[in-house]
């Protein structure tokens, strides 16, 4: 029962949440229809186009955590 009722509340504030909050087109990971998969489909795409042009395509990965 206290699971059910956490669901609930969880829900709830998500949806507060997600209206203050200002999320990013960019932002992959935990988003709905937006997961890591995608952004590394994205990535193989672009770094393909680049290499049949025989340019070179750098890549630079942060992970920003407080």
């Amino acid at each position: 029962m206290l699971g059910q009722v956490m669901k609930m509340l969880e829900r709830i504030l998500e949806k507060l949440i997600r209206g203050i909050v200002n999320i990013r087109k960019m932002q992959f990971g935990f988003m709905l229809d937006r997961g890591t998969i995608n952004a590394i489909f994205i990535l193989q795409q672009l770094q393909e186009r680049y290499m049949a042009k025989n340019k070179t395509l750098y890549f630079c990965f942060i992970d920003l955590a407080i």
